[in-house]
């Protein structure tokens, strides 16, 4: 029986593209370089997934592209990217967001997150985010991303409102990414997991398991 759904958020639940495409394009314009330029130095693997584990600050990252920048004003841009609640929402799934909704109704369930954040968002998901799961795991809070299989251990010793996670096995979590190598993974690890396309399949993928 299934006792706790756990979500990624990035292209589940909330479309980050549009949003961090401008902000990065904010970011490329003060430092002088061309959006396409900063975006493929951002991209590389060892930045964005060092951003995602807290292993790098970005005030670090400014600095060695161009000692001359004003961090402050860079990172005021964060807020102004993600503070507008109009804007932020918009981006919303809201058929994925009535079916956390609706996973909420059913008291034997907790409903999570699981996703790999930059650590420089992370008050923005403690914003708009947070209140709509009983726990929340971040690649950015615990030092480790998806696929890693270690991050999913992580479900397990979060505490939920609704169930003690310490008493969960593998078999009664499912976990719900749009990335085939991260629910490749969770399912490695041992977690149903499934590949998320579009919340219509996603709502009959889980009408087909046994929920409390």
């Amino acid at each position: 029986m299934i006792k706790s759904v756990v979500f990624d958020v990035g292209c589940v639940v909330w479309d980050f593209k549009p949003l961090f495409t401008q902000l990065k394009t904010s970011w490329a314009r003060a430092l002088g370089f061309s959006p396409r330029q900063f975006i493929a130095l951002y991209n590389r693997p060892d930045i964005y997934q060092n951003f995602e584990t807290n292993k790098l600050s970005l005030e670090k990252w400014f600095y060695r592209l161009q000692p001359n920048c004003s961090t402050a004003d860079l990172l005021s841009q964060i807020d102004s990217t993600f503070s507008d609640p109009l804007v932020f929402d918009r981006y919303f799934d809201r058929q994925v967001v009535d079916i956390i909704s609706r996973l909420h109704q059913n008291p034997a369930i907790s409903v999570g997150a699981l996703s790999n954040v930059e650590n420089f968002f992370r008050p923005h998901w403690v914003s708009h985010f947070q209140p709509l799961f009983d726990f929340s795991i971040l690649s950015c809070d615990v030092g480790l991303r998806k696929p890693d299989p270690l991050v999913y251990q992580e479900i397990f010793k979060h505490a939920s409102p609704r169930h003690n996670p310490e008493s969960l096995s593998r078999a009664e979590v499912i976990f719900i990414d749009d990335k085939p190598e991260n629910v490749a993974s969770a399912k490695h690890f041992g977690l149903t997991a499934l590949l998320f396309v579009d919340s219509a399949s996603l709502t009959t993928a889980l009408s087909s398991y046994q929920l409390p």
